[in-house]
């Protein structure tokens, strides 16, 4: 009987199991999901075979399509499958309106990040054009002083004292 004692153990040996998703094959952001809900059976928590590695998008996918069991079950005695139903669509639709809403609050700020480092590179490329400029008149100047300094030797030595 493959049993641990806590739940991070539980988790390890199941990824370590699979190695993978079970789902979509990836390597990347593993997360163990139980077979069987915690809730709908509590006794298999820690059983490794009530276990499926999946990656962070598969396991966010499968609990989006998959209510949790007991808070369904606990709704259908209550209200009836009709009900339960439309409450269930609701708070998909609700979840899928965060869902959207929140995607495109995400796409809104990428724009303004790229807007943001657009202006910076385009800033950045003004202060080195800026900066070669200096550069140039420094070389300019000190090229001038030396001809100056030249200049001002040879009426010095012309000069009778």
């Amino acid at each position: 009987m493959n049993v641990v004692r806590t739940l991070s153990e539980w988790s390890k040996a199941v990824r370590l199991r699979d190695g993978s998703c079970t789902k979509c094959g990836s390597l990347e952001n593993l997360e163990a999901h139980h077979i069987k809900s915690k809730s709908q059976d509590p006794e298999l928590k820690l059983h490794i075979d009530n276990g499926i590695t999946l990656c962070f998008k598969c396991h966010h996918e499968h609990h989006q399509n998959h209510p949790n069991e007991k808070v369904v079950s606990e709704y259908t005695k209550m209200y009836g499958k009709v009900a339960m139903k439309k409450k269930v669509k609701e708070l998909m639709d609700e979840k899928n309106s965060w869902r959207i809403l929140m995607e495109k609050q995400i796409a809104e700020a990428a724009k303004e990040l790229e807007q943001k480092i657009s202006s910076l590179q385009e800033a950045n490329s003004t202060l080195i054009r800026a900066n070669n400029k200096l550069i140039a008149e420094n070389k300019h100047l000190k090229q001038a002083m030396v001809e100056y300094e030249n200049a001002y030797e040879k009426l010095i030595n012309k000069v009778p004292v």
